[in-house]
């Protein structure tokens, strides 16, 4: 049966070892528009020549998650680490993913489901990534990738924000939006997700500086407020606190709280003190991931 389409409006969607079966569609039908490749699939393609795997000139744009990439032996790692895409993504840093640490009642529990919850429990970092796809779909800002070369400095914030000359992705259905610059691939893009439906979360970097009447120890947290709601509270410092001093943290909220309206500090000291030491925040910036805004 013929459709009358193009092949460059034809995207195919493959998980695990489909995503190698995408790419030999790919090589056999020139000019394939896109292939998103789900964890594809580790054991007897990673390393391999690239007429048996997925490769980035499969199609003429191809996407990667990368969600179960812990090596098959010794940790039964079901998805390929190596980058295979013009665009690779790692949430999480694509080894662990978190809600996946759940024992097998638990996960049988969340599913309603004998069949689902065994599953999930067998292959739950591997299955991840349909899910990460499916929930981009509808909110595709909550999957923004950040360029950097790896994990530490994702997490450092060394990649972190947006700039026009190092622009962030979407991972998911709409990672097509992107501009692949000719001959670029392998391009590799960082994020965090949260351990449950909806999986979206929103990175930013919260800077406060403390004052108070004399150093103590203690912690104090942050929520953010905005057009859109608030989060939820988020420890930026635990330990020492020291006046003047200023504290910093990327937080990945749950809410994209959009145009921010003020912020709330909360302090505590863990200890009983009779002399009650008060400290307050002099100054406290919130930076958004995806485009700088302070």
């Amino acid at each position: 049966e013929s459709f009358q389409q193009s092949p460059e409006n034809v995207h195919i969607i493959g998980h695990s070892l489909g995503s190698h079966l995408a790419a030999e569609a790919g090589r056999r039908t020139p000019g394939l528009g896109r292939i998103t490749g789900l964890d594809p699939a580790e054991p007897y393609f990673q390393g391999c020549p690239i007429l048996v795997r997925l490769d980035p000139s499969d199609a003429l744009f191809v996407d990667v998650i990368h969600s179960d990439a812990l090596p098959m032996i010794p940790y039964l790692g079901f998805g390929m680490s190596q980058a295979v895409g013009h665009l690779d993504f790692y949430p999480n840093g694509g080894e662990s993913m978190p809600g996946c640490d759940k024992n097998l009642i638990s996960q049988i529990v969340d599913i309603d489901g004998i069949w689902e919850g065994t599953r999930d429990f067998a292959a739950c970092n591997h299955l991840r990534s349909y899910k990460y796809y499916s929930d981009s779909i509808l909110n595709p800002e909550g999957f923004l990738g950040y360029s950097c070369t790896n994990e530490v400095m994702f997490e450092s914030g060394q990649c972190f924000p947006c700039t026009s000359s190092s622009p962030c992705p979407f991972m998911g259905h709409h990672a097509d939006k992107f501009k692949v610059h000719n001959g670029a691939e392998k391009l590799k893009f960082y994020l965090n997700t949260g351990d449950s439906l909806p999986f979206s979360r929103y990175r930013y970097r919260v800077t406060v500086t403390i004052d108070g009447s004399n150093t103590n120890r203690g912690y104090f947290k942050v929520a953010l407020y905005g057009v859109n709601g608030n989060t939820r509270q988020y420890e930026i410092h635990k330990g020492t606190l020291s006046p003047g001093k200023t504290y910093k943290l990327l937080i990945d909220v749950e809410t994209e709280v959009d145009e921010l309206t003020h912020v709330k500090f909360i302090w505590n000291n863990n200890i009983l003190n009779p002399l009650l030491p008060k400290f307050g925040a002099t100054q406290i910036t919130v930076e958004r991931g995806r485009d700088q805004k302070t």
